[in-house]
C-alpha cells in the first residue's frame, strides 16, 4: 500500500482522524470556527482540483464525471450529480458514505460536511466561472441515509432561503394567532 500511496503522491488518513481534527478545532476555538476553517480548506481544495481536472477535459459535464471518478477512487464516498442545469448553474449532489460524516455520531442537529460543502463550492465556482452557493440539505451525521447538497448561483439560494424563512415566520404567526383566539373563547 505504501508504494501505491507514494506513487500517487498521497498518504493514508483514517476517517476518524479527520473527525478528530474537527473535534480539536471545536475544543480550541468553537463549533462555528471549526465549520468556517473546514469550509475554507475545502473551498481552496475544490478550486485546485478543478484546475487540475481542467487540463484534461473539454466540457463541464466531463469535468463533473472526472471529479466523481477521482473522488470515488480516493474513497471520499459515492458521489453522484442530479438535476444538473448547466445553463442555470443549478443541481444536486448526493454523497453516500461521506468520509467526513461516516464516523460522526448520527445525532447532530445540523449538517456536518463543511469540508465537502467548501470543496463543492470551490470546484463549481471555478467550473461555472461565477460564485456558486452550496447548501447541505441532508447529512449522514444527522441520521439521514446520505448527504445531499444543492447548488445554485449565490443570489438564487439566498433568495430561496429568505422566502422559506419568511414563509416559516408567517406560518408561526398564523399558528400563534389561532392559539390566542382559542384562548379568548
Amino acid at each position: 500500500m505504501k508504494e501505491l500511496l507514494e506513487e500517487n503522491g498521497g498518504f493514508f488518513f483514517r476517517f476518524e482522524t479527520f473527525a478528530e481534527i474537527g473535534e480539536g478545532l471545536e475544543k480550541v476555538l468553537s463549533p462555528t470556527a471549526q465549520a468556517v476553517i473546514k469550509t475554507s480548506m475545502g473551498k481552496f481544495c475544490g478550486e485546485r482540483s478543478y484546475r487540475r481536472i481542467a487540463r484534461e477535459i473539454r466540457s463541464k459535464r466531463e469535468a463533473l464525471q472526472c471529479l466523481f471518478q477521482w473522488k470515488s477512487q480516493e474513497n471520499w464516498g459515492e458521489l453522484s450529480f442530479h438535476e444538473i442545469n448547466f445553463e442555470r448553474r443549478t443541481g444536486r449532489i448526493i454523497v453516500k458514505k461521506s468520509f467526513e460524516a461516516r464516523t460522526l455520531p448520527k445525532n447532530h442537529e445540523g449538517a456536518q460536511c463543511h469540508f465537502f460543502n467548501g470543496f463543492f463550492r470551490g470546484f463549481l465556482t471555478e467550473l461555472f466561472g461565477k460564485p456558486i452557493m452550496v447548501t447541505e440539505e441532508k447529512c449522514l451525521a444527522k441520521g439521514d441515509p446520505q448527504c445531499e447538497f444543492r447548488f445554485a448561483p449565490t443570489i438564487s439560494l439566498y433568495l430561496e432561503e429568505a422566502i422559506r424563512t419568511r414563509d416559516k415566520m408567517v406560518q408561526e404567526m398564523v399558528e400563534k394567532n389561532m392559539e390566542e383566539e382559542k384562548e379568548e373563547i
